[in-house]
């Protein structure tokens, strides 16, 4: 039997000038907040200033980000302040609202980016990170118009290539896999799947309830009521998120008042406002630097195979293992494998071991 060793990830990251080497995709996967270490979250702290321009249903990620924030000095505690640029803190909320625009508009609207520009020119601008939010227009929109989103986003990014843009998907209508709204959400996705962009995946967070259980396809609102009773009606139905925290009384995700519904979550109920906020903790640490894990692997040897198993990585990173027979800093590291991480799953590589060394080591790299 071999012996073997597995290294940490080695992380590459990337500036925002550089750009992005894959797509960072922030979906339901992404909402484990005890999963991100300290230091990302310092890290996250330290070198961003959030641009940030919503109405009511975008600031559903801020309130769950409150209500983990605690006192100064807590894990989670960060800087914020409301309505325009207010330079050095880590968050300006509805900041691009005083430039002139509520959200994202409908149909090829651009008055978001308008006033993005202007916000960005003032002169004692410090933001590197700015994000829009929708409120019912994706729901309404044509190819079209959500086309003219996507190009001005990305003229945006190229015009100013020390900011980072996020790219967000609208909230769930109750039209299911079939409506206008999930295919309008999925042509967001392609985008940003294709061209490398970082995404907020509003609509597939409030799609599954923390034990990923998915509801989308039961025709989920983006108040979380669902159609249980297959009359494809969800209006007035069972409430996934009401009916979690019930059975979860104990649970992190319960942070807030259980004695209410919603707890200031708009047009929701407040674990779905803690999904998002926890998602958006770890989208920061993601840009930050953090690889989003594994913290631990599992190695197994049988005969003359070795198997890799790994869990709690985000979706869609790309990965590949590396081995070699000496750990010699002038050692040379050959590629065994290459995939793609599916979250929530145990991830496995089998290949057979080389012949030959009494002793291999591997180590998993982001691509």
């Amino acid at each position: 039997m071999k012996n073997l060793l597995l290294l940490p990830i080695v992380l590459i990251a990337l500036s925002a000038a550089e750009g992005r080497d894959a797509p960072l995709i922030i979906d339901h996967t992404c909402t484990d907040l005890w999963q991100i270490p300290d230091y990302w979250l310092d890290q996250a702290r330290a070198q961003f200033r959030i641009g940030y321009g919503h109405t009511s249903h975008g600031s559903q990620l801020v309130s769950g980000m409150e209500n983990f924030r605690g006192a100064e000095g807590s894990r989670y505690y960060y800087t914020s302040a409301s309505w325009g640029l207010n330079p050095g803190y880590f968050l300006n909320d509805e900041w691009g609202n005083a430039g002139g625009a509520g959200d994202l508009g409908h149909n090829g609207d651009l008055s978001w980016r308008d006033a993005t520009i202007a916000m960005l020119a003032k002169p004692d601008n410090d933001r590197n990170v700015v994000m829009w939010s929708w409120c019912g227009g994706v729901s309404d929109n044509d190819e079209v118009g959500i086309n003219a989103y996507l190009q001005a986003m990305h003229a945006l990014e190229t015009n100013y290539p020390g900011v980072i843009f996020i790219y967000m998907t609208g909230h769930l209508d109750g039209g299911g896999t079939n409506g206008n709204l999930h295919l309008r959400n999925n042509q967001i996705r392609a985008f940003c799947r294709a061209n490398n962009k970082v995404l907020f995946d509003f609509a597939d967070i409030e799609s599954y309830n923390p034990d990923g259980e998915e509801f989308l396809s039961r025709y989920a609102l983006d108040t979380c009521e669902y159609d249980s009773n297959g009359d494809g009606n969800p209006w007035g139905d069972q409430n996934w998120a009401v009916n979690w925290a019930a059975a979860h009384p104990t649970h992190w995700l319960n942070v807030a008042d259980s004695s209410c519904v919603d707890c200031g979550c708009a047009h929701s109920v407040y674990v779905n406002c803690n999904l998002k906020g926890t998602a958006f903790w770890w989208m920061m640490t993601r840009l930050a630097g953090w690889p989003g894990g594994p913290e631990s692997a599992e190695i197994r040897c049988a005969g003359d195979q070795v198997q890799l198993d790994w869990q709690s990585l985000c979706t869609g990173t790309v990965y590949e293992v590396l081995g070699t027979d000496s750990l010699a800093p002038t050692a040379s590291w050959s590629a065994v494998a290459s995939f793609t991480n599916r979250s929530g799953h145990t991830n496995t590589c089998t290949y057979g071991m080389p012949s030959g060394p009494e002793g291999y080591f591997y180590r998993l790299k982001k691509k």
